[in-house]
């Protein structure tokens, strides 16, 4: 892969990077201790997930490797990596561990000396399989009370279940429920409606988003979902970013936007 081009960057100082990690992203990069960032990939018309299709990101990002390698430093950098039900069926048979993304830069990622992130699964219906290997290796699962038994029985034993009270459960709560299982750094990867639940109450600190250079289109008939879903904010409350950095790779866009922050 060749190193990112980075065309903005803000002049505040960033986290340090393994020499091989911080020629291809150019520049330093950490997150911060408390914070919740968001990783997604969209079209240039906004589409973001494909409905009911598997992998449905990597159907927009096309498996771009400087995505790729974006999305792999994140979850390096990440104490926890958090999802959906519907994203981790999605994606079913993934790890989540940032050498799964980026077998190339795997050793640039074994050199931050960090463990592979916790995986943090939100179910409100406790509609996960228990076969999924990722559940295998251990996982936080946050579910309501309605659902909470059910996956303490079904689930493998190395995975443990949390209730966070009656659905629908809330951004802002499991945030909460993450950070103090001892986690300090977060990261999602969605889907949509979970991220939308983050923005709503405001738990979104940082958003990394990656532009693909296609157009998706939508009709009634194609459910495709956009950065946000069962979320419509009222004009004049709109969340307000800042862009911190512009970096591209070929005719991919890569965006990082802090959140509810001061200019």
């Amino acid at each position: 892969m060749e190193p990112l081009l980075t065309l903005v960057t803000e002049p505040t100082a960033d986290g340090e990077l393994p020499p091989d990690l911080s020629r291809l992203y150019g520049g330093g990069l950490q997150l911060a201790t408390g914070s919740l960032s968001a990783n997604f990939v969209t079209s240039i018309d906004g589409v973001a997930a494909l409905e009911r299709r598997r992998r449905s990101g990597s159907a927009v990002s096309d498996r771009n490797p400087a995505d790729r390698f974006i999305m792999g430093l994140l979850r390096a950098l990440a104490d926890a990596v958090i999802t959906g039900a519907a994203t981790l069926r999605s994606e079913g048979g993934q790890l989540w561990s940032a050498a799964q993304l980026g077998p190339p830069e795997a050793d640039g990622y074994r050199s931050l000396a960090k463990p592979d992130p916790l995986l943090v699964v939100v179910t409100a219906r406790g509609e996960v399989d228990p076969a999924e290997p990722a559940l295998g290796q251990g996982a936080l699962v946050l579910t309501s009370d309605e659902a909470a038994a059910s996956l303490r029985r079904r689930l493998p034993a190395k995975c443990e279940v949390k209730s966070l009270g009656t659905a629908p459960l809330r951004g802002g709560t499991i945030k909460e429920a993450v950070l103090a299982h001892g986690c300090r750094r977060l990261l999602t990867e969605g889907g949509p409606h979970l991220v939308g639940s983050f923005v709503a109450d405001g738990a979104v600190d940082e958003l990394f988003l990656t532009v693909a250079p296609v157009l998706a289109g939508r009709q009634a008939d194609a459910n495709r979902l956009g950065l946000l879903e069962g979320l419509a904010l009222p004009v004049g409350s709109f969340a307000q970013a800042r862009l911190r950095t512009v970096k591209t790779s070929g005719s991919y866009l890569f965006l990082r936007y802090g959140l509810n922050q001061p200019d």
